[in-house]
């Protein structure tokens, strides 16, 4: 391996472990120990330790709420009822 490609894949792989070290550092579901502890990791054993961070931090993931339809109104519904014999109107 030369020595352009070695250089090209430190680089890469310092990139890779910034961009997951970011996303730990700003990961609202874990505590400052868990954070700092998967930092550690990320650092201590390279490449590896930023792979099982990112996949925590994928599989951490809360999915999105469901939408809650009680409210929503059906199209070509009025939002305030057929609008006849209300106490709404001039």
């Amino acid at each position: 391996m030369d020595r352009e490609t070695l250089t090209t894949l430190v680089f890469g792989l310092a990139l890779y472990q910034l961009y997951v070290t970011a996303r730990v550092l700003f990961a609202q579901q874990y505590s400052m120990l868990q954070r700092f502890l998967q930092i550690l990791l990320i650092w201590i054993v390279p490449f590896f330790g930023a792979l099982i961070a990112h996949l925590m931090l994928v599989a951490d993931r809360k999915p999105p709420p469901s939408r809650d339809t009680a409210f929503t109104v059906a199209p070509g519904d009025s939002p305030h009822g057929s609008g006849e014999g209300g106490d709404h109107g001039g």
